[in-house]
């Protein structure tokens, strides 16, 4: 009698330990999963002749969006080292046939997450050189196209960034925005503003 108790002992335990071993894997899978969603690169192409001007990034969507906005001064805008507080981005060249291109970089109001007048809001621009993010663009306000670009750019957008007689090519970019120092606040108001970003390109 007890040796087969011992038996169903023995036999209960090593089922306990191969179910949680496997929960295990499968939490491990799960979390693996989850952390190549959140890391996944996007990429969204603009042909030309003879190549392509690709842009990447590791956000779900190409806009960056912020909530809770107050009130900033440009030098305090311009170094916000927060990662939801900018959006980092990679264009690239790539053609061929000794081709070149042009490309610009633009922005376009969310209307749907922004609620703050664009003349209160401040853009800015960094360009990664030598391993350091410098400015290319602004601290300025938003101000959008009358009608389309040469490029492309759509009416409506704003240029930030335009790159001219490129072969191969790689670059880094963080956009910033924030609340104008200046801006006239209400107490109690939740201020919220959103940015699209995409590049629009053609051969030189």
């Amino acid at each position: 009698m007890n040796k087969k108790l011992k038996g169903v002992s023995v036999s209960l335990l090593f089922g306990i330990v191969g179910v949680t071993i496997l929960l295990i894997i499968v939490i491990a899978i799960l979390i693996s999963m989850e952390s190549k969603a959140n890391n996944k690169v996007i990429s969204t192409d603009e042909v030309v002749d003879g190549g392509t001007i690709s842009m990447t990034y590791t956000d779900d969507t190409a806009e960056l969006v912020i909530n809770n906005l107050t009130p900033i001064s440009d030098a305090s805008g311009a170094i916000l080292n927060s990662s939801d507080m900018y959006f980092d981005f990679t264009v690239n060249c790539s053609l061929k046939n000794d081709a070149l291109a042009n490309y610009e970089i633009a922005v376009t109001r969310d209307n749907n997450a922004s609620n703050v007048s664009d003349s209160d809001i401040r853009i800015y621009l960094e360009k990664q050189v030598d391993g350091i993010y410098v400015g290319v663009f602004g601290p300025t306000t938003y101000e959008s196209l009358k009608k389309d670009s040469k490029l492309g750019s759509p009416q409506n957008s704003m240029v930030v960034y335009t790159a001219r007689n490129l072969s191969d090519d790689s670059s880094n970019y963080r956009l910033r925005f924030w609340l104008a120092e200046d801006a006239e606040v209400e107490e109690n108001s939740v201020y919220n503003y959103g940015l699209y970003v995409n590049v629009y390109g053609k051969a030189s």
